[in-house]
């Protein structure tokens, strides 16, 4: 009996360990109450049929260092707390509260209010190293005020004269101290930049002189911020932040992207979150408020490595009493692939025009063509029009396969850029200029497959019409669908 239940235990890890990891994040106006319920309850009834394989709030944040769970005001009382500790002489406890706050400080949106947090914790936890005799830990912590603030001043009621006369020492060796360079890049450019929450005053893209040592860097543009970014600055360190998905995107109180319904900066996002969790599918939901008081939400499943939907559907909520068994059908949808019977298998939101060449193609939907009826022309004129309509179609076939070809290079270029930026390091500033070539050549791959598709369905929709221009009889004109997808194109006609 072990055996058997050890060689089922052992299955059913294997089956686990196979299943794709998942991350459900909510699209659209993230404080909307609809979207944030609907998300939660989604979130757990998915949770209860993949378990495990849905990634949980706290290995998210963890992750990607997202906002801090607790507010300024929480955060302050836990420092006057520490600083009761450290005036009965209880350093140990004191310097654990100390430290837990930072943690947590650090990932405070930045601003004045951030630093002034981060300079109190760390001008007290130097008075706890000093009182433990470990000098050299509180010299670093008074050197991190002074290293982004030369001019602070201590307060005299608060600190001993020992340690303002240390702390004097220690400003003039960091006034005096070498620079190092720091390079500050964003996409887009043009955001604000903040060095353990201090506003440094500067855009970028932009090159700083700073003083060496470890710093937390933050970025903030159109009301969104970066995710916070722990560095350490020594000669020359370059360091860039994609705000298209960290600007977008925030934790509280539901995983969400802002949008105004951008689907391709949308998919383009999801793929790039999904990277950087290291999983293989993120679901995005959406809810829409219709007429006569029905919601209805909508989960897309977004294959990370390719950036494409690969399902997608949606149900209306008529009812609360129904709404478990309605969210159980799109949990199916999405964990299995099976729709039932309420599932609508489209979008809520009609289909994206074609994005930008320089943008991630996330898909070219197919594009359905019905020819005009027009006069029946003479028997000659058909059959001239026959072959020019087989030649156009042969050079549409000629030109989507040069854009396919085109696009796979494109995405070989894409893939050598990442392995620059493999395990999240950055890569040297000498490769800045292969970068630079490996970028441009690869866009231009794209801008080329782009005009490949579009030749393509131009000459094949013209060759069909051609070709399918028939005398006028009784039988209704035949349908007739062209379908165009990176790596495939397809003709369907049918007559009676």
């Amino acid at each position: 009996m072990k055996k058997w239940l050890s060689i089922t235990a052992c299955f059913a890890a294997l089956a686990a360990h196979g299943s794709p990891r998942t991350a459900l994040v909510a699209a659209g106006r993230c404080d909307d109450p609809d979207l944030i319920e609907q998300s939660k309850e989604l979130t757990r009834v998915l949770r209860a049929r993949i378990g495990a394989q849905l990634i949980d709030r706290a290995e998210l944040s963890e992750h990607l260092g997202v906002p801090a769970s607790h507010q300024p005001g929480e955060l302050e009382r836990r420092i006057e707390g520490a600083e009761l500790q450290y005036f009965e002489a209880d350093y140990r406890g004191a310097d654990r509260r100390l430290l837990d706050a930072l943690r947590e400080i650090e990932r405070l949106a930045p601003g004045l209010k951030r630093w002034q947090l981060f300079a109190r914790s760390v001008l007290l936890r130097a008075l706890i190293l000093r009182a433990t005799n470990r000098s050299a830990e509180a010299d670093e912590q008074f050197r991190r005020v002074l290293r982004l603030d030369i001019d602070h001043r201590l307060d005299s009621d608060y600190f001993s004269p020992s340690a303002r006369s240390r702390f004097e020492r220690l400003r003039g060796q960091v006034a005096s101290q070498p620079r190092a360079t720091l390079v500050v890049t964003s996409n887009p450019a043009g955001a604000d930049i903040y060095l353990d929450g201090r506003a440094i005053r500067r855009t970028t893209p932009v090159s700083l002189e700073v003083i060496p040592g470890r710093y937390s860097i933050s970025l903030s543009r159109d009301g969104g911020f970066s995710f916070p970014r722990a560095i350490e600055v020594a000669e020359s360190s370059p360091v860039h932040f994609d705000l298209e998905l960290e600007g977008s995107f925030q934790s509280q109180p539901v995983p969400c992207f802002r949008d105004a319904g951008d689907e391709p900066t949308r998919l383009m996002n999801a793929m790039k979150l999904g990277q950087r969790l290291s999983i293989e599918q993120v679901v995005i939901a959406r809810t829409e408020q219709r007429s006569a008081g029905h919601l209805w939400l909508s989960a897309a499943v977004v294959q990370v490595a390719t950036g494409l939907k690969i399902r997608e559907g949606g149900v209306k909520l008529d009812s609360s009493d129904a709404a478990s068994s309605l969210l159980g059908e799109l949990a199916e949808l999405i964990s299995t692939g099976k729709a039932g019977r309420s599932i609508v298998a489209s979008s809520l939101v009609p289909a994206p025009s074609l994005p930008e060449p320089a943008a991630i193609e996330p898909k070219l939907d197919p594009v359905a063509i019905t020819p005009l009826r027009q006069a029946t022309p003479p028997k000659s004129s058909r059959n001239w029009s026959g072959v020019v309509g087989a030649g156009l179609v042969g050079l549409g076939t000629a030109a989507v396969g040069t854009g396919i070809f085109f696009q796979v290079r494109s995405e070989q270029g894409r893939a050598e850029l990442n392995r620059y930026y493999a395990g999240g390091a950055l890569p040297a500033a000498a490769d800045s200029s292969t970068l630079q070539s490996i970028r441009r050549r690869a866009d231009s791959q794209r801008r080329t497959a782009f005009a490949g598709y579009a030749l393509g369905v131009a000459a094949v929709s013209a060759g069909a019409f051609l070709i399918l221009n028939r005398p006028a009889t009784t039988d209704p004109q035949p349908p007739v669908s062209i379908g165009v997808l990176p790596g495939a194109l397809s003709i369907h006609a049918s007559w009676k």
